[in-house]
Formats: structure tokens, sequence, C-alpha cells
């Protein structure tokens, strides 16, 4: 079910196996809707990320966004863990040209998976399970924070991977 961020509610997700929050909503008017949501929910805007607690409120701080990206750095731990698709830790392409990706810095309790390749503090891609705490909160349900690619057809199939491996584990609770 696709759902334009104007008319997303908490029923509206209900029973649903996963949500996934596109880079393209207005973070605005989505606001905190998800914020308290027992499904899993994967981010892909790091200022919705920011307003739902998986990383701070500061930009350019907590998060933000890189410039001339085409790789991610896969870390062990991120490669051992479901979202890692079952990728080798270390530099992975993710572009076939360099563009802008996202990044933010979740708790401490979160999992990374991958980090930008020139600030390892800085994670494109990081999860937490259902009780786990957040910047700001407990995690209601697992949640992802995915920043690996911005949509563009330039993408490699270890973005696709990456995502699918994101989404799978969000699912299977």
């Amino acid at each position: 079910t696709v759902l334009d961020d104007n008319g997303l509610t908490a029923p509206a997700v209900s029973g649903k196996a996963a949500v996934v929050v596109s880079g393209s909503v207005v973070p605005a008017t989505l606001g905190t809707v998800l914020n308290g949501v027992t499904v899993p929910v994967v981010v892909a805007n790091t200022t919705v990320a920011a307003n739902m607690g998986l990383t701070g409120t500061i930009s350019g701080t907590d998060y933000g966004t890189a410039t001339g990206q085409s790789t991610v750095a896969l870390t062990p731990t991120g490669s051992a863990h479901p979202t890692g698709g079952g990728l080798t830790a270390g530099t992975v392409a993710t572009s076939s040209v360099a563009e802008s990706l996202g990044w933010a810095k979740p708790a401490a309790g979160a999992v990374t998976t991958a980090t930008l390749t020139t600030v390892a503090t800085r994670a494109t891609v990081f999860s937490y399970e259902p009780g786990s705490g957040m910047i700001t909160g407990t995690a209601p349900a697992r949640r992802v924070g995915f920043f690996v690619s911005n949509g563009t057809a330039n993408t490699t199939g270890n973005t696709a991977q990456l995502f699918d491996a994101a989404l799978a584990w969000e699912a299977n609770t």
C-alpha cells in the first residue's frame, strides 16, 4: 500500500509487515506520526530519522548529507548482521557516479551496518531492535535508518542488496 505523507496516520499502518519512509517525504508534514507505532519502519530521510528519535536533531552534527560519495564502509558488525545482506566488510560500491548520501549518528545501542567511507562515525545504514534505547525514547518495533541511495538510476546491485536485507530484517520480527 502506498500512502502519501499528507494522509499517513498510525492506524493506516497498523497490521502492516513494515513501513518504508522514502527520502521524498516532507518531514514537517509527516511530523511524529510514526514514532510510537509498533510496526517496523525503514527511514530513508535523515530529518524524519531525527524527528523519530533515531538520531539527534542538530543538522550537520547529528545527521546530514555528504556529497561526492559512491561507496560506503560496511562494518564488521554490519557484515555479520542480517542488514548487511551477506556483503563482506569493507568498501562497498553503492553508485556508479559520485552523489550525495545521507548520514546520521545513532545511539550506542544501534547496530551500525555501514558508514561513510570518509567518516566512520557517520552511519549510512543502522538499526534498532524493539526495546533498544534510541537517541530519544525506546524503539517500539524494529527501526532502520537507510541513507545509502538518493534514489537515482546510478545505484548498484549492492545498494539493492542492502535495501532488500534491511527490509527483510524489518519485516521478520
